[in-house]
């Protein structure tokens, strides 16, 4: 199959005026509160290319012509380089997002409120709405600071303590379940699953097991004045105490659920170097089936299921290439 893009520039197809110049066109799409990026390199020789202005919208699709393009987003250019011999301009751009607005340091408090609540005030002071997992936005929160950080510091320090995942898009602020696998949007992500002839090289890196078995918080019950204990995990494993004093049950127990998933996902890591997967996502599961004698698989322990972390799209004149990142889910 042949490789195929389409790139729109401030609204305008320009992929014939690009097709002949284009070297290589990298997307780079991670979960996280980072913007996903583009790198296109550009054959300038005779420089008959104009340099664009920094701001400059791309729209990007990519596939192959016999089976049609994916739309993979809306990026604004930030830097260009120009070097040689041979003559060549690069465009670095990031995905059109609310970084802007939220880089204003501020100091508040948030009191006797749940966390979709934070977020969804957040959001109305950026102008946009807020999409947060039903199992996030409940999550009460008694007192919560934001300490002269911007919102995207304070989300992200969120993100961490509720083991959740933040992301910054052009109309929304998205905070979503890491162990869910969705779009900011609500939507289920597909699930993917590889086959042995779509995989050209992979590596798995095994980590050794974390030895925590489980975690244990305090929080204090005003009305007892005194402080009481969560715990959660496999108590014949070593444990792990966090240091801070939470103010109920509720924020210690969801705190104590982070902390043990966390110290659990990062068990093996998975690259994936296949042919090119326009369709895949981050933050979506992948599946690798194990070989059985009546089917041909993946050998344990590569085989099981993963989510993707990261992907990498890149198209260049070798070809189409998908390079994937994923964390197993369960050892």
């Amino acid at each position: 199959m042949q490789p195929f893009y389409q790139i729109y520039v401030d609204g305008i197809d320009k992929t014939d005026a690009l097709r002949h110049h284009v070297i290589a066109l990298d997307l780079h799409d991670q979960v996280g509160f980072q913007s996903d990026t583009l790198k296109l390199v550009l054959d300038n020789h005779g420089a008959q290319l104009m340099l664009p202005h920094m701001g400059t919208l791309l729209r990007v699709h990519i596939g192959y012509l016999e089976q049609g393009l994916v739309y993979k987003g809306d990026y604004i250019i930030d830097e260009a380089e120009l070097s040689g011999p041979p003559h060549t301009m690069t465009l670095h751009a990031r995905a059109t997002n609310l970084r802007e607005s939220l880089v204003g340091y501020q100091t508040r408090t948030w009191q006797d409120t749940t966390l979709g609540e934070v977020i969804n005030e957040i959001a109305q002071d950026c102008g946009v709405e807020a999409r947060v997992s039903e199992k996030l936005a409940a999550i009460p929160i008694l007192s919560v600071h934001q300490e002269s950080e911007n919102h995207l510091q304070f989300l992200t320090r969120l993100a961490q303590k509720y083991n959740a995942l933040f992301k910054n898009l052009p109309d929304k602020i998205a905070f979503l379940d890491r162990n869910k696998s969705e779009t900011s949007s609500g939507q289920v992500l597909p699930d993917f699953t590889l086959t042995q002839p779509e995989v050209i090289s992979y590596q798995l890196s095994l980590a050794e097991r974390v030895k925590i078995g489980h975690v244990t918080a305090f929080w204090y019950d005003k009305e007892k004045a005194q402080k009481e204990e969560v715990k959660l995990g496999d108590f014949n494993k070593p444990g792990k105490t966090l240091r801070s004093l939470f103010y109920t049950q509720e924020e210690a127990q969801a705190a104590v659920e982070a902390e043990l998933a966390r110290s659990q996902r990062l068990r093996s890591q998975l690259s994936l170097t296949c042919v090119g997967l326009p369709h895949y996502l981050a933050h979506s599961l992948l599946k690798l089936e194990a070989k059985t004698s009546t089917q041909d698989g993946f050998m344990p322990p590569l085989a099981g299921t993963y989510q993707i972390t990261q992907v990498n799209h890149q198209i260049n004149t070798q070809g189409y290439q998908t390079r994937i990142q994923a964390l197993k889910e369960v050892l």
